[in-house]
């Protein structure tokens, strides 16, 4: 229960920042290490691979939103697609492919742009959450220039997907 709290007023906190004028700093981040350092520390055991094409790509990214975002989606596919079965780090053409894939149903089709509102609960999901983690993930990848979009896993579950771009090193 404590960990739900804290949960809970760290996603206030983060959503409460949207209209915050304060700029916040960018700086250069090799993104293979840094989603590898998130996903890998969010699902608590190793679910990252990172494409060798991808490896050296550097974003100029405010670092605590993409940790963020990483995170958040990880710990999603933790608490609500019954378990985080790999992070996939991708080089397209001028971005990057972040992955994050799950074993759970899937979502449906008619939820899928929902999902990334604020306050948005699946009803199956035996209340758990409050519907800001997803929000905050969308809000974070719009902030760097990115997208984000959930499809169906090859296999089954569902496979959130962020877009970045990036800067080939």
């Amino acid at each position: 229960e404590i960990h739900r709290f804290r949960r809970l007023v760290v996603d206030l906190l983060e959503i409460s920042r949207e209209g915050d004028d304060q700029p916040a700093e960018r700086e250069t981040v090799v993104i293979g290490e840094l989603v590898r350092h998130a996903a890998d520390a969010a699902a608590g055991r190793p679910v990252t691979h990172v494409d060798d094409d991808a490896r050296n790509r550097i974003v100029r990214a405010d670092k605590r939103r993409l940790e963020r975002l990483i995170t958040n989606l990880v710990e999603n596919a933790e608490s609500h697609g019954q378990g985080c079965v790999g992070v996939n780090l991708l080089a397209a053409g001028g971005s990057v492919r972040i992955e994050v894939d799950d074993a759970g149903p899937g979502v449906e089709e008619n939820r899928r742009q929902r999902i990334f509102e604020r306050f948005a609960r699946d009803g199956a999901l035996s209340g758990q959450g409050v519907g800001l983690g997803l929000a905050i993930a969308a809000r974070h990848a719009r902030w760097h220039g990115g997208t984000i979009h959930v499809e169906d896993r090859p296999g089954g579950g569902a496979r959130f997907v962020v877009e970045l771009p990036t800067a080939i090193r």
